[in-house]
């Protein structure tokens, strides 16, 4: 036998859902539509959007365009999250004066030099290097303002041990493409 208090609860939940009347009986939403406007990739609106009968127009965001030396360096900075044994072989934690070095090299290029590409030595120390077809570089900073290199152009090879201060190349380096 149902009690009073059941039956209260009864016709309470089935006053309170909707019925089908009351659902179709409203507007529909409104509906959202983003287009990406003709001049989305070269002008200063982004996307179009309606909403009904309104109109939005997103401004496309200022962006600052990275260089192939600000990729590098970003990838460098991200070498200082790396603990020991990094790589699964136990390689050493990444060296931050090498990290640094190299930031300081990649800086000292000019513009329109050849911008190398980072990795990780296992001793810890940083190599830059270029590989392609019949130029190839491998620079590594290993203490302070101190650089290992070899470079090879065809048949030209070059390698040494030199400080650098960003005033000068070591003869090879600017074969290859590198310039300050």
């Amino acid at each position: 036998m149902i009690g009073a208090i059941e039956t209260a609860t009864l016709a309470f939940l089935e006053n309170a859902a909707p019925g089908p009347t009351a659902l179709a009986s409203r507007d529909a939403q409104s509906r959202t539509l983003l287009i990406a406007t003709p001049d989305a990739f070269s002008g200063t609106i982004a996307f179009r959007a309606t909403f009904g009968q309104t109109v939005i127009e997103f401004p496309r965001p200022a962006a600052s365009p990275q260089t192939a030396a600000d990729l590098t360096v970003s990838k460098l900075l991200s070498f200082e999250q790396f603990d020991r044994n990094w790589d699964g072989n136990d390689a050493a934690k990444p060296d931050p004066q090498s990290i640094q070095a190299a930031r300081f090299f990649i800086r000292s290029l000019s513009p329109g030099s050849k911008i190398p590409e980072p990795t990780l030595h296992a001793n810890g120390n940083v190599l830059l290097f270029v590989n392609e077809g019949d130029r190839y570089a491998e620079i590594e900073f290993v203490d302070g303002n101190r650089i290992e290199f070899y470079a090879r152009q065809g048949d030209h090879q070059w390698s040494d041990e030199v400080s650098f201060d960003g005033g000068s190349l070591p003869a090879g380096l600017p074969e290859i493409g590198f310039s300050i």
